[in-house]
């Protein structure tokens, strides 16, 4: 990801001591120069921290003087707004917002005065995003990008109201997402019955609790309680290190008969007393999940005669089985670990994961009287 410059009007940015505390000064585009202290005491601890963090508070000073008059540059307070509200998101959803705003908004909107951006610009925008061709929740996610920087600048009065507000957000040009693969019961059954070595602990947890495959990879023996018959995801593991879940929530999954007895087993062959399944070269959790696929779940697939539909479709397997045996939605909801129920039903009922050969049944016999 390239990096955003901090802000266009302020430079020479240093420190200097003052009555024993350590104070910070600037100078705007006005060669005016601006001082003010950290309040914090002129110790060596002290001082590193404000040599990692000058150029921030710099411009954290900065905005909090600026004339609400809407002059400000879009490129000046584009970042700063953005991150006023990081700490109500994860790293990675952050970082990803981040990259928006360099690669999808700022080349539309940078160069323009705050005050000045009016509904027509935020439309132009919306018409070269979307005829690039993204689907309707990507596109979503640049949207609350934008949003969340326009309603910063309304919140704290540097403009006066969030043209935003005049634009929908929908489009019937938006692209359908691609149809969600799933393996059906008896695909499933087979997989786990012809399943071997440690490869079968994992596609058991996989399928048995729709678990995301990195929350999968990440899992610890410590959060696998088989005296609760519960397992704790508290963390998701990317690039071979350990982060927050998707929602950074730990949520608490039933564990199955079935997957407790292959867990058990698997636990008294374990390579790790950390990780539940870790790489057998550093014992440490995997960097991703293509050479799993790669190396025992394509194989598997391809001697059972079963068409490959990729690992996170494990998933989707579990949810929308579970769905077809009447399974409570709540339920789902809880195991999948999504915010709300109506992201499940969007996802597992409403995106084509029910088949239809298996309901048509039920529907013959619907009025069936004795």
């Amino acid at each position: 990801m390239k990096k955003i410059t901090l802000h266009n009007n302020i430079r020479l940015v240093s420190k200097f001591v003052k009555d024993g505390y350590i104070h910070i000064k600037y100078y705007n585009t006005d060669d005016n120069r601006k001082r003010f202290t950290t309040g914090m005491k002129d110790t060596k601890h002290n001082n590193t921290v404000i040599n990692r963090q000058m150029n921030q508070l710099a411009l954290e000073h900065y905005e909090k003087n600026l004339p609400s008059d809407g002059k400000t540059l879009f490129c000046d307070i584009a970042l700063s707004a953005l991150r006023s509200t990081s700490e109500n998101r994860s790293v990675d959803v952050q970082n990803d917002y981040e990259n928006l705003l360099e690669t999808s908004i700022l080349p539309s909107l940078e160069s323009f005065e705050i005050g000045k951006i009016k509904p027509m610009h935020i439309e132009h925008w919306k018409s070269k995003i979307i005829k690039k061709g993204i689907s309707k929740s990507r596109w979503f996610k640049h949207w609350t990008c934008l949003r969340l920087i326009m309603q910063h600048l309304e919140k704290n009065e540097m403009i006066e109201k969030d043209p935003m507000r005049l634009v929908d957000r929908g489009s019937k040009l938006l692209v359908e997402p691609k149809e969600r693969l799933y393996y059906t019961p008896k695909e499933v059954a087979k997989i786990l019955e012809h399943s071997t070595g440690w490869f079968r602990a994992m596609i058991h947890t996989l399928f048995l609790t729709g678990m995301r495959s990195g929350e999968v990879i990440g899992l610890t023996w410590e959060n696998v309680s088989f005296e609760k018959n519960v397992i704790t995801v508290k963390h998701s593991a990317k690039k071979g290190k350990l982060k927050s879940t998707k929602t950074n929530k730990t949520r608490f999954l039933d564990i199955p008969k079935l997957l407790s007895d292959e867990l058990k087993i698997h636990y008294e062959n374990r390579l790790s007393d950390t990780y539940v399944f870790p790489s057998y070269k550093t014992l440490k959790p995997y960097h991703g999940t293509n050479a799993i696929t790669r190396h025992y779940f394509q194989p598997l697939l391809k001697k059972l005669g079963i068409a490959y539909k990729t690992l996170y479709a494990t998933r989707h397997s579990f949810a929308s089985n579970l769905i077809q045996n009447n399974v409570p939605i709540t339920y789902v909801q809880r195991m999948l670990g999504h915010k709300k129920p109506s992201t499940t039903f969007d996802s597992y009922v409403l995106g084509t994961l029910l088949d239809s050969d298996d309901i048509v049944p039920h529907l013959e016999n619907l009025y069936k009287t004795a």
